[in-house]
């Protein structure tokens, strides 16, 4: 399967052809979007200095922020992300937008060596603020110092989140998942059904623990969360230390973490298509089966015959 990558393409190649250019022409990237509703804007000069192509700002709109800064006590969490150096006041939207984020960076100070870096990390925005509460409650299980106590909630969507459980020696994500097609909700049950059943295998036996469920677990107890129709179900995984015992495994769990939605979305759309595809081949097999039944058409053949 298909692991969707937690940078955004257009604004990585976008950056990467900037910074390679040696004319460094004018760049506008305005209003790129997700399906989730992310919205980027990306631009040479400063508000300060727009024709000054040394200069490249970008600010973003996040489904979610809000929350994110109240459960973090503030936007000061924001210095202990890589965009500490480049944050700015926040740039203002168009009327019908209102970016949460903006960062100003003068790429002349830049090394070629670290132009793929550069890029890489203005592209993985939304995945470093929203992941930041992931981040955070994985890195206490290694270091009790940085360890987060109380619940997080992301709510990405409108409606769906993500709940952040610290515990004890341990933390649980739960995802509480919904599709707008009935029929995506179906598979969508197949799919998250199997994530259960394959924790079963012994070579997986040191994986994060999963459960899913169409009733909330557990662990949102303290959210007094209902049943809905709208929710196919919650899915669970519990990390441990062993799980994030170095940065190379946190940062990779955040990544696998954070695109788990995206993830699920392509593939259950990857089987409608393939589903569709057989239905396709198996009718066009069918009209063969019925052209080759037609009596006038065996007829014909037999009076072809006969001359």
């Amino acid at each position: 399967m298909i692991i969707v990558p937690p940078d955004h393409a257009v604004i990585r190649e976008s950056i990467v052809k900037h910074l390679a250019s040696k004319k460094r022409d004018y760049i506008d990237v305005s209003y790129v979007t997700d399906f989730d509703g992310t919205v980027y804007k990306l631009s040479s000069g400063s508000p300060e200095d727009p024709d000054n192509k040394d200069m490249l700002c970008m600010s973003i709109q996040v489904v979610g922020f809000d929350e994110i800064v109240a459960s973090m006590g503030g936007p000061e969490f924001l210095q202990d992300t890589c965009y500490a150096k480049y944050l700015r006041e926040t740039e203002k939207g168009d009327g019908t937008r209102t970016f949460n984020v903006t960062v100003l960076a003068n790429v002349s100070e830049l090394t070629e060596d670290a132009y793929e870096s550069f890029a890489y990390d203005w592209a993985c925005m939304k995945r470093n603020l929203l992941g930041f509460p992931l981040a955070r409650a994985l890195e206490g299980l290694v270091d009790e110092s940085k360890a987060v106590t109380t619940d997080v909630v992301i709510k990405y969507r409108p409606e769906e989140s993500i709940y952040v459980c610290p515990e004890q020696g341990k933390v649980t994500v739960v995802y509480g998942l919904s599709f707008p097609d009935p029929n995506d909700m179906e598979i969508a049950h197949v799919f998250l059904e199997e994530f259960k059943a394959a924790k079963k295998q012994p070579k997986l036996g040191s994986s994060p623990a999963v459960n899913f469920g169409p009733d909330p677990p557990g662990e949102l107890r303290s959210f007094n969360l209902e049943k809905s129709e709208a929710i196919v179900g919650f899915l669970s995984l519990t990390f441990e230390k062993l799980h994030v015992r170095n940065p190379e495994m946190l940062s990779k769990a955040v990544d696998m973490l954070f695109s788990l939605r995206s993830y699920l979305h392509y593939h259950i759309k990857c089987c409608k298509g393939y589903m569709h595809t057989r239905m396709r081949y198996r009718v066009d097999e069918l009209l063969k089966v019925l052209n080759r039944a037609d009596p006038s058409k065996t007829e014909k053949r037999a009076a072809g015959w006969k001359r």
